[in-house]
């Protein structure tokens, strides 16, 4: 199941990832401190951002918190789809924030024009 079985009945849609391998995972013993708590990671999802398209990634809050791998990726632009997550480098990328809630009742295709402008 999962992306294994999605790879495998369509590989025409599957990249490999570009390696990260200048950046040093986060462990136990190095603490990221981004002074805030309501964008906590889950210990699972500690890999890097998804190549979506050859100029487009999907991360997370954790992602958009690593300048170290933004750069090493080539990103520009971080389109902020989030409520409570702050753009932590607004000096050195641009950023575009949509206000959504992280929750099943909200409304994110109101938002989809406006997301889709900005890619």
């Amino acid at each position: 199941g999962g992306y294994e079985r999605f790879a495998s009945e369509y590989p025409e849609f599957c990249a490999k990832t570009k390696t990260l391998s200048s950046i040093s995972p986060l462990s136990s013993a190095e603490p990221l401190d981004l002074g805030f708590s309501s964008c906590g990671t889950p210990l699972h999802d500690q890999g890097g951002p998804v190549e979506i398209l050859p100029f487009l990634y999907l991360g997370s809050a954790h992602h958009a918190a690593r300048r170290d791998t933004l750069d090493a990726l080539g990103i520009t632009a971080l389109l902020n789809v989030s409520s409570d997550c702050p753009n932590h480098f607004e000096g050195h990328y641009q950023y575009k924030c949509i206000p959504v809630e992280d929750n099943h009742k909200a409304d994110i295709s109101s938002w989809f024009m406006e997301a889709i402008e900005y890619i």
